[in-house]
């Protein structure tokens, strides 16, 4: 049982290096230097402070940028690695179709529900500790405390600071079940069901 508990405890923390490896790419929102007004720049996806808004304009039109991409810097710690596992813009500050050049991280709220694949990973991880903790304790020990330590493997030094961060890391294993993981995993069963045996056959035909 103790190899089981090793291979879990590797593949964990070769996950979280794979997502801090994507946040360091990152890069926070440069503060306004220049003084532009966001005309020609229209938000889309959440709505953004008008703080955000004048630092993404200064901020394309400086580099001559169509686009720009931002994510937020301050989310929750659940919602801070679903970003990790899809780092795709939660906004755009853009003049028209133009893809952004760049993505980088911001003050705001974050608007974009957790994925299914997150909820998921999280609650097997949470649960493969507490099966840890129960069947082999000192093993499970071990690697309760390896996962607890991961939130800040995960996003020490990046561009990314969870608000929750303390709390989602010395308590992670009370606090994660209270960030709402459960009804997220219920509602990813909802939208995701196990298509179950199809009508009986008519046995008249």
């Amino acid at each position: 049982m103790e190899w089981a508990v090793l291979v879990v405890a590797v593949a964990m923390l070769g996950d979280a290096l794979r997502l801090r490896r994507r946040l360091l790419r990152l890069r926070p929102l440069p503060p306004v230097r220049l003084f532009h007004t966001a005309d020609g720049y229209a938000p889309s996806g959440v709505e953004l402070p008008e703080h955000v808004r004048r630092a993404a304009a200064s901020h394309a039109r400086e580099n001559g940028f169509g686009a720009v991409g931002l994510v937020p810097s301050g989310p929750s710690v659940v919602q801070a690695l679903d970003l990790a596992r899809r780092p795709a813009p939660h906004a755009l500050m853009a003049r028209g179709d133009a893809p952004p050049a760049a993505v980088l991280a911001a003050r705001f709220p974050s608007g974009r529900a957790i994925g299914p694949g997150t909820a998921w990973t999280l609650g097997a991880e949470y649960a493969l500790v507490l099966a840890a903790l129960i069947l082999v304790p000192w093993w499970g020990a071990a690697l309760a405390v390896l996962y607890c330590a991961l939130p800040c493997l995960v996003f020490a030094g990046t561009a990314i600071s969870p608000r929750d961060l303390r709390a989602g890391t010395l308590l992670r294993l009370v606090h994660l079940p209270l960030t709402g993981l459960s009804r997220r995993l219920r509602t990813a069963r909802a939208r995701n069901p196990r298509s179950g045996p199809g009508p009986a056959a008519d046995g008249n035909s």
